[in-house]
């Protein structure tokens, strides 16, 4: 295997994780979300219960 070769292995491989890091990200923000939404939810009933 040649220098050649493996740079382009390598830059291969740094696509492939800027491509799943990518998604993992949009997969986070998602998540955030959700938690943002289900706190309000939680607040909501604390509140309706005399909680809060």
């Amino acid at each position: 295997m040649n220098i050649h070769h493996l740079i382009g292995e390598i830059l291969e491989e740094l696509k492939t994780l800027r491509e799943e890091n990518a998604l993992l990200r949009h997969e986070v923000a998602a998540l955030h979300a959700k938690l943002e939404l289900v706190e309000h939810k939680v607040d909501s009933v604390a509140e309706e219960m005399g909680m809060i």
